[in-house]
C-alpha cells in the first residue's frame, strides 16, 4: 500500500450527505431483536452510527443505537490484489462467518469475482463506485451473487471498510 493508504478512522463521524445504501427493514428488525450474526450486527452498528434514519428505525423497534466500534489498526494485512489489502477482525465472527477489514488505495480496482464473495460491506472512510453508482462513508452495501463488475476505489481517498463473508475461500486469502 502506498503512503497515502487509507487507515481505519480514529472516530466514526456522521455521514456528510444522505446515505444511499441501507440494511433492509428485515435486517434492522433482526438486529433490534438480537437475532443476527455477530458480524452482521457489527456492520449494522457501524451503519446506524452514521445514519440517523436507520438509527431512528432501530430505536422505534425498541433497541438502542450503540456507539460504533472502530477496528484497531493492525499489522496483519494481506495483499488481495494490487492496491487492496485485507485483515481479519478477530473475536467478532459467528459460526460460518468471517469479518474482514478492507482498505484500498485511491483508484484501486477490486475485481467483481472478489466483490461477489462478500456478503455485506460497510464503508467507514473514503468510498467506491460500482457500475456508475457511488458508495460512501456509512453506506452498507450487499453485492449480491450477480456481481460481475469491479469496485473502483475513490480516486482521491480510496476506501476503508468492514465486510462479512461466509465464503470459506477468504480463509485461504487471509492465511496464505
Amino acid at each position: 500500500m502506498s503512503a497515502e493508504s487509507i487507515e481505519p478512522p480514529s472516530a466514526i463521524r456522521p455521514a456528510a450527505s444522505p446515505l444511499s445504501h441501507h440494511p433492509s427493514t428485515e435486517s434492522l428488525a433482526a438486529y433490534a431483536l438480537g437475532d443476527c450474526s455477530p458480524g452482521t450486527a457489527l456492520l449494522i452498528v457501524q451503519h446506524i452510527a452514521l445514519c440517523p434514519k436507520c438509527a431512528g428505525a432501530v430505536q422505534s423497534m425498541g433497541a438502542s443505537a450503540p456507539a460504533a466500534w472502530v477496528a484497531p489498526a493492525g499489522d496483519d494485512w494481506r495483499t488481495l490484489c494490487p492496491g487492496v489489502e485485507i485483515s481479519p477482525v478477530r473475536d467478532v465472527s459467528g459460526l460460518g462467518e468471517l469479518v474482514v477489514q478492507i482498505r484500498a488505495d485511491p483508484g484501486a480496482r477490486l475485481p467483481g469475482s472478489m466483490a461477489r464473495r462478500m456478503d455485506e460491506l460497510v464503508i467507514l472512510a473514503g468510498g467506491f463506485t460500482h457500475q456508475g453508482h457511488a458508495a460512501s462513508v456509512g453506506d452498507l452495501w450487499a453485492p449480491g451473487l450477480d456481481q460481475q463488475r469491479e469496485l473502483v476505489a475513490n480516486k482521491e481517498a480510496g476506501f476503508y471498510g468492514l465486510f462479512t463473508t461466509s465464503d470459506e475461500a477468504w480463509d485461504d486469502e487471509l492465511n496464505a
